[in-house]
């Protein structure tokens, strides 16, 4: 009787095994230790034979904030499925397949991080180029007489026009202006989105109201700016690449405070035809075409773009060329 209950249990143990082999096989990972001088974009063209497959790499991450910082030693699964995926998509001579009981699907949730290009709290701080800077109303104090303001603090604020209870503005601050690097040319000032305030009552003057996001520290003096919603950008299946010649005309206004994202502005935008998720690279100074790095867009204007850094041999600055990938 022994024996026979040990039979069954090696047998369970079998049948168990290789039903997880199976799986494992089906979502099949490697742990990859990066080494120095890896990123992303190098770490999926070895790894999954196709540089513009890094956002897979991040999704599956999320420890990772910025995909342009990764360190020496770190341990990162690489999500191989990716190639299984296109062998499988090689076509074959088909046969004929045994009739069998169709089983529901099992549903994979992903990270919802892993969805995004980017924050969004990282895109509205990114800031923006703009000629004509919003004002909607103005920062004038607080219930305790401080000049500095956080997520959550009391403020009272001027408006241009009466508002409601629970009316929302964001937080602007005009930082510089911004002259291209190149040309000389008056590009606007460059702005910041500093954070969100809602109004706890109705009124035009001294109205009262709380810091309900807070993207840096908040002053006396900032301006406000009509609030909208705001989606981060999806990362997209297969990035464009296209021609096109410019240059860095600003770093981003700053980082948040709770990331460490690299962002520029370049002096191309949607006039110019590029889109959101756009990869262009970035060349080191005093070369025609040697590349330092690569940007991708993730908020446009009609002539300049926010880019996220997403690979960089030496730092990116304001005055270096970006240029269509060759």
């Amino acid at each position: 009787m022994r024996i026979s209950l040990a039979i069954v249990i090696l047998a369970v143990c079998f049948i168990i095994s290789v039903a997880s082999s199976g799986v494992a096989e089906q979502y099949e990972y490697k742990d990859y230790e990066v080494k120095k001088g890896d990123t992303l974009w190098d770490i999926s063209s070895k790894e999954l034979e196709d540089p513009f497959q890094w956002p897979l790499i991040w999704k599956e991450n999320i420890f990772i904030e910025n995909p342009d910082r990764i360190y020496p030693g770190q341990g990162i699964r690489i999500p191989l499925r990716v190639i299984m995926q296109k062998e499988e998509a090689v076509p074959v001579k088909p046969e004929p397949e045994p009739i069998e009981v169709l089983k529901p699907p099992v549903k994979v949730i992903e990270p919802v991080r892993g969805r995004y290009l980017i924050t969004k709290e990282a895109l509205l701080a990114g800031g923006y180029i703009t000629r004509d800077v919003p004002y909607k109303g103005e920062i004038i104090g607080s219930p305790r007489r401080r000049i500095v303001f956080g997520k959550g603090d009391e403020i009272f604020f001027n408006s241009i026009v009466p508002v409601n209870k629970g009316d929302r503005f964001y937080v602007i601050r005009k930082v510089d202006k911004v002259e291209h690097p190149k040309t000389r040319e008056d590009l606007g000032y460059l702005v910041g989105v500093v954070g969100i305030v809602e109004a706890e009552e109705a009124g035009k003057d001294n109205v009262k109201a709380r810091v309900i996001e807070a993207f840096n520290v908040i002053y006396t003096g900032d301006f406000l700016d009509e609030y909208y919603e705001v989606e981060p950008p999806f990362l997209p299946g297969e990035p464009r690449k296209p021609q096109i010649e410019g240059f860095v005309v600003a770093m981003a206004y700053m980082k948040t405070l709770s990331s460490q994202f690299e962002l520029v502005h370049i002096d191309k935008g949607r006039a110019d035809g590029l889109q959101v998720g756009d990869v262009l690279m970035t060349l080191i100074p005093g070369t025609e075409n040697r590349q330092n790095g690569l940007l991708q867009i993730v908020s446009l204007r009609d002539n300049t773009a926010l880019a996220l850094v997403v690979k960089s041999d030496i730092e990116i600055n304001r005055g270096d060329a970006v240029s269509g990938l060759q």
